[in-house]
């Protein structure tokens, strides 16, 4: 028998209470974790970008005071040997050191005083070594990052064989070289970071080749401290690479600029330098070393 529910009361409620989900204690600590790790990364990220514009910004203030010229410039001088040398050939390159230097004295007492001798070099070596990296045509970014990291790792490479301490030089400049392979022409190259740190020399080295090569040297060097080439397509000097462009008659001149390859013998011909005086500095490579106004 069934009751009746008197009219007045409420139905009885449907509604069934069930527990509140909380939240798990090991997700909030992941959270954490997660977000003290975001936090460290970014940090460091900031931290290493902060130093390396750091290190850029010092590194170019301190390219641009080697040309004040308020001190010589010392500069590292590794000879690599990718094949032995003479001993002869060693005694006569590094006898010419000396040389080299009082050159560049000249040519820059012609144009500034306070200074006796611009640059001085300090000579590491000899050390066994492979050829630096070759310069390529190619324009791609990608291409001239790699170049330039084959070039770093053979410059530390040198510099750990040869014991060249990591800091302290203005620029270094690494000459690559062997004996001769024919005794009718020898060669020689050299290639550099344009107002950089680092030169290259590739060179078939002899007793009679220590001038040229030192030459090329001192040509290299001065690319790393911001001058420009002063010869043509064909290799000749141009009118900006004549040493005394006032000389009547004009050739033949009796210097080679050390941006240009050799030495102005008629209109369109260069000779090769043979001695260290042959070395001089033009106005306009003068003023791009900030010797001249």
């Amino acid at each position: 028998m069934s009751q009746n529910r008197p009219l007045s009361e409420p139905p009885p409620s449907l509604v069934v209470d069930l527990p509140v989900p909380t939240a798990c204690p090991s997700r909030h600590a992941d959270r954490r974790v997660w977000r003290l790790f975001y936090v460290v990364r970014v940090g460091l990220l900031l931290a290493v970008l902060t130093l390396v514009v750091l290190w850029g910004i010092t590194d170019y203030a301190g390219r641009q005071a080697r040309l004040d010229w308020e001190r010589p410039l010392e500069i590292a001088l590794v000879l690599v040997e990718q094949s032995k040398l003479k001993p002869s050939t060693i005694h006569a390159f590094r006898d010419r050191i000396p040389k080299l230097e009082e050159q560049l004295g000249r040519e820059f007492a012609k144009y500034r005083t306070g200074i006796h001798l611009p640059v001085r070099f300090f000579v590491y070596g000899p050390v066994a070594g492979p050829t630096p990296p070759q310069p390529s045509d190619s324009e791609a970014l990608s291409d001239r990052l790699v170049e330039s990291v084959a070039r770093l790792v053979f410059g530390r490479k040198g510099d750990r064989l040869a014991g060249v301490p990591l800091f302290g030089f203005d620029s270094r400049i690494y000459i690559a070289a062997r004996p001769p392979s024919s005794t009718v022409t020898q060669f020689v190259e050299g290639f550099s970071e344009q107002g950089g740190r680092h030169g290259f020399v590739d060179v078939e080295l002899d007793a009679s080749m220590v001038d040229f090569a030192l030459f090329v040297t001192a040509h290299e060097l001065f690319h790393t401290l911001g001058a420009t080439d002063k010869y043509d397509r064909e290799g000749n000097s141009m009118a900006a690479g004549l040493v005394d462009p006032t000389q009547r008659p004009l050739f033949p001149q009796a210097q080679a600029d050390v941006m240009a390859r050799g030495r102005p013998v008629a209109p369109g011909v260069d000779e090769p330098p043979t001695f260290l005086r042959e070395l001089g500095v033009g106005v306009h490579t003068a003023r791009e070393l900030h010797w001249a106004r």
